[in-house]
């Protein structure tokens, strides 16, 4: 149990997946199936069906009876001028005929194999490719899942996080604030549209140049295709992305300020940008920034692209409060993060923190306010 919840992404894509090709198999072949083993066959034509390169085979028995099956089934991997070779010379074949006996039509044909599964395989392009993809989208995010593991375990030196640019601009407190701003669940979704649309259209080019000779025509089609299937995903991305650094965040930051903190004079902002200037050693996206007089954070989750600013002075700070803690369910698994500020005035800020395993990281870059840090993790969780 405990390896399913390690690993439920995993289980998660392959139950879909391998949900979507079952049900496309019962769609194709239905479920009463009969096979007619070594039956005497006469390949007697070839044509291009639907971009597949089907034979039509006739019983040698009875003439009239005749049908269609992909080649790659008849035939396996022989080329074109092989196959029209074997039609020219109008020898029989032995191959097993799989009959649907709902209907009495033949659903697929194979070279050897007798099984269910050998039907599928090489009748239906489905079954072949579609395991395919699923072996490479598991490996893919195995890797991607080492990879954090390996991540998480390092010592993090908290001097990486030191930001001070040689370009003052760079500092301007709307850049501060963009730099906190969270655009991985845009680029999942893009991914993911990406994926989809990428997957099933070059599946689509594969089939068809394994099956036909490719043409101009089809070629400037697929290219024309490739180019808007990768740039709708970019532009969707570049525009929100725009629209994001061109928000003037200054509005929200003075209404927290009023909200939860002393003394905020009409000079506020320009205080804030003068501490800015001076550098900050301590900056992490879609997290906190601390500067030499202000703790800089969202008082609301940051999982979108979206901001509700406060700066917060260290010297209106009593003392710092965090929770973490995980909890899971059968599917998922979640990580719970948050820095609580509790002012002299008497109100409390709550930030969420997204640090994953080493939530060590912004308490350490916390100190530097010099209060008391507190885990009230117990507390908050009753």
């Amino acid at each position: 149990m405990n390896f399913i919840k390690k690993n439920y992404e995993i289980f998660i894509v392959n139950f879909i997946w391998l949900g979507f090709i079952v049900i496309t198999l019962l769609a194709q072949f239905g479920v009463h199936i009969e096979v007619e083993k070594r039956v005497e066959l006469v390949p007697v034509k070839m044509e291009y069906r639907n971009s597949t390169r089907e034979i039509k085979l006739e019983y040698e028995d009875d003439p009239q009876e005749s049908f269609w099956a992909p080649a790659f089934a008849v035939f396996g991997r022989a080329g074109e001028h092989e196959i029209k070779g074997m039609i020219y010379d109008g020898d029989s074949i032995k191959r097993n005929v799989f009959i649907n006996t709902n209907s009495d039509e033949v659903i697929g044909v194979t070279e050897n194999g007798r099984s269910i599964l050998s039907l599928y395989y090489y009748n239906s392009k489905m079954f072949r490719y579609g395991i395919l993809i699923l072996i490479i989208v598991d490996i893919f995010i195995v890797m991607v899942k080492s990879i954090h593991a390996q991540k998480s375990k390092k010592t993090i030196d908290i001097s990486q996080y030191r930001y001070y640019p040689e370009d003052k601009r760079a500092l301007e407190l709307n850049e501060i604030l963009f730099k906190m701003k969270d655009f991985r669940l845009v680029y999942i979704i893009a991914f993911i549209v990406l994926l989809v649309w990428g997957t099933s259209y070059t599946i689509a080019i594969l089939l068809i140049l394994s099956e036909s000779v490719a043409i101009a025509a089809g070629w400037a089609i697929g290219l024309i295709s490739i180019f808007i299937i990768l740039m709708l995903p970019l532009c969707i991305i570049a525009l929100v992305r725009y629209k994001a650094k061109n928000k003037d965040e200054r509005k929200k930051m003075i209404r927290n300020a009023n909200t939860y903190l002393s003394n905020v004079g009409e000079d506020f902002l320009e205080q804030l940008q003068a501490d800015l200037n001076k550098g900050l050693p301590f900056m992490k996206k879609h997290n906190l920034v601390i500067s030499e007089s202000y703790v800089i954070g969202s008082i609301t989750d940051t999982g979108l692209p979206k901001l509700d600013p406060i700066a917060i002075p260290k010297e209106q700070i009593r003392e710092i409060a965090y929770v973490y803690y995980t909890w899971a369910t059968l599917r998922y698994r979640f990580i719970v993060q948050e820095i609580y500020f509790r002012l002299k005035n008497g109100k409390e800020v709550r930030m969420p923190v997204y640090d994953r395993h080493n939530i060590g990281l912004t308490l350490k870059a916390l100190e530097d306010c010099r209060v008391p840090i507190i885990d009230i993790t117990q507390e908050k969780k009753k």
